[in-house]
C-alpha cells in the first residue's frame, strides 16, 4: 500500500517543495513582530509558490478568481443602488481581497501538497522547534512581567506571553493581537504534533512545554474554544481501541491544566462568570449587535437575509478598516492608501452606536468579547444566510468524513498518523468556527494562516491515503 501512495505523490512533486517553502515563509512572517506583514503574508506566501511551483494553473485561477470577485462586487453595488441604496464601499470591497485573502490561498492552489519527500515527519520537525522556541520566549516573558509586576500571577500577565510576535513584550504595553496570535498558533502546532506524539511515542515534554505556554497565554475564549472543540469532537469520533483512548489522556491533561490556571488566576478565570451575566442581560454591545442583526436589520434591508450587503460592507474587518476607526483607533481615525474614510448606511444606521459603546475602555476593557463583530456575524451579513448555511453544512460533511477514516483500523504508523491527523483536523475545523463567534478571525491572518496551511497540508494527506485504500 506505502508503495502505491508513493507512486501517486509523484504527481503533486511539482508543487510540495513550493508549498513547504510558503509555508516557512508564513511561519516566519505570522511570528514575526512586523504586523503589518502580516496583512498581505497570504498573498506574499501566493506569488512565491506561483513563481516557484512555476505554475500557470494557479495563476490562471488566481486571475479567474479576480474577474468572479470583480462581477460579485459589480452585482452588490448594482443591485442596492437600484433596490435600497446603501452606499456600497469600493474600498471595503476591495480591502476584502487582503483581509480574507489567506482563503484565497486555499482556493487557487493544487490540493495535491503531500509528497513523501515533504512527509508528516518532515513537517513534524519544524513544528516541534517551532513549539519548543516560542513556548520557551513566551513563558520567559510571562515570568518576566511577573517579576517586573511584584509576582502577581494573576489578572492580564498572560497578555505578556507572545514569543518572537513581541520579544520585549514585558517591557512594553501592546494593545494589538499579538498575545491572541500566540495563543491561536500555538493550538494549531499542538493539534498537529499530537499524531507525532501518539505514535511514535517522543515529543512529550515539547508537547507539555507548549501546552502550559497556551495556559500561561491565558486567551480564555481561546482555551475554551478549544476545549470545546476537543470534547465534541472526543464524543463524535469516539469508539473503544486502544488507539481511540490516548485521545482522551490530551483531554484530561488540558482539564487538569485549566483547572491549575484558575486556582493560580482566579481573578482572570472570573471574567466568565462576568461576560456570562452581561451576555444574559443582553448589554454587552455584542450581543445587542447580534440581535439586531437576526431581527432589526433584515426587517430594514430584506434582501440582507439571503444575499448579505457585500464583501466589506458591515461588521468585517475590511468594513471596519474602512471607517477609519479600527486600526487608527476610534478616536484617531486614518486613511489608509487611496481609500477615504466611509461607512454604509446599515453601518451608520445599527452598527457605529455599538462599535463606539464597545471602545469604553472603563467599561469594556477593550476585550474582543464585547465587540459587536465576529466572524460568523460579517459572512452572514454580507454574503447572506445562503453562504453561510453552505460554508457550515461543508464544515459538517468534512468532520463526518474525518471521522470515517479514523475509524478505519490502523495497523502501520502511517495508518495511525492518519488516523490521529483526521481528528486533528476535525478539531481544527471546530476550533475555528467556535473562535469565529468571538472576532473576525477568518480575517487575521496572522493568527490563521499557518493553522490554514497545516489544515490543507494534511488533509491532502489524509484525502490521498484514503483513496489508497
Amino acid at each position: 500500500m506505502t508503495s502505491k501512495v508513493l507512486r501517486r505523490t509523484t504527481a503533486s512533486a511539482q508543487y510540495t517543495r513550493p508549498f513547504f517553502e510558503s509555508f516557512l515563509i508564513a511561519l516566519a512572517i505570522s511570528w514575526s513582530p512586523i504586523a503589518p506583514l502580516a496583512y498581505i503574508m497570504p498573498l506574499l506566501c501566493l506569488g512565491w509558490f506561483i513563481i516557484r511551483a512555476n505554475s500557470g494553473k494557479t495563476l490562471i485561477y488566481f486571475v479567474a478568481f479576480l474577474i468572479f470577485f470583480t462581477i460579485v462586487v459589480l452585482f452588490y453595488q448594482s443591485f442596492y443602488y437600484s433596490v435600497q441604496d446603501i452606499n456600497f464601499l469600493a474600498g471595503g470591497a476591495i480591502l476584502t481581497l487582503i483581509t480574507y485573502s489567506s482563503f484565497i490561498f486555499l482556493l487557487v492552489t493544487p490540493l495535491a501538497v503531500y509528497s513523501n519527500r515533504y512527509s508528516y515527519l518532515y513537517y513534524a520537525r519544524i513544528i516541534k522547534y517551532l513549539i519548543l522556541g516560542q513556548a520557551t520566549l513566551g513563558i520567559f516573558q510571562l515570568f518576566a512581567a511577573m517579576i517586573l509586576n511584584s509576582f502577581s500571577f494573576d489578572g492580564s500577565m498572560g497578555d505578556k506571553v507572545q514569543g518572537t510576535i513581541s520579544p520585549v513584550s514585558f517591557l512594553v504595553n501592546t494593545s494589538d493581537f499579538g498575545n491572541i496570535s500566540f495563543a491561536t498558533n500555538m493550538v494549531f502546532l499542538l493539534l498537529f504534533f499530537v499524531p507525532y506524539v501518539m505514535v511514535y511515542n517522543r515529543g512529550k515534554l515539547v508537547m507539555a512545554w507548549g501546552a502550559f505556554s497556551l495556559l500561561c497565554a491565558s486567551v480564555l475564549h481561546i482555551l475554551l474554544g478549544l476545549i470545546g472543540a476537543i470534547l465534541i469532537v472526543g464524543f463524535f469520533f469516539r469508539n473503544f481501541s486502544k488507539v481511540s483512548y490516548k485521545v482522551f489522556y490530551v483531554l484530561i491533561i488540558i482539564g487538569v491544566g485549566v483547572g491549575l490556571l484558575a486556582r493560580l488566576q482566579p481573578s482572570n478565570f472570573t471574567l466568565i462568570k462576568n461576560y456570562a451575566i452581561i451576555y444574559a442581560k443582553a448589554k454587552s454591545p455584542k450581543v445587542v449587535q447580534t440581535i439586531d442583526v437576526v431581527t432589526d436589520l433584515p426587517q430594514e434591508y430584506p434582501s440582507m437575509l439571503l444575499l448579505g450587503f457585500g464583501p466589506g460592507q458591515y461588521s468585517s474587518r475590511a468594513s471596519l478598516i474602512a471607517t477609519g476607526t479600527y486600526l487608527g483607533g476610534i478616536n484617531n481615525n486614518r486613511n489608509y492608501f487611496f481609500l477615504p474614510n466611509s461607512m454604509t448606511k446599515p453601518f451608520e444606521e445599527f452598527m457605529q452606536d455599538d462599535w463606539v459603546e464597545s471602545n469604553i475602555e472603563a467599561v469594556y476593557g477593550g476585550s474582543a468579547m464585547s465587540k459587536p463583530f465576529y466572524s460568523v456575524m460579517s459572512v452572514y451579513t454580507e454574503f447572506g444566510l445562503v453562504v453561510l448555511v453552505t460554508i457550515l453544512l461543508v464544515i459538517g460533511y468534512q468532520i463526518i468524513r474525518l471521522r470515517r477514516d479514523f475509524l478505519c483500523p490502523a495497523v502501520s504508523d502511517e495508518a495511525k498518523i492518519s488516523k490521529f491527523l483526521s481528528f486533528a483536523l476535525a478539531l481544527s475545523f471546530l476550533f475555528l468556527l467556535s473562535v469565529c463567534f468571538i472576532e473576525n478571525y477568518l480575517e487575521i491572518s496572522q493568527a490563521i494562516f499557518p493553522g490554514l496551511l497545516m489544515m490543507k497540508y494534511f488533509y491532502s494527506r489524509t484525502r490521498l491515503l484514503a483513496s489508497s485504500n
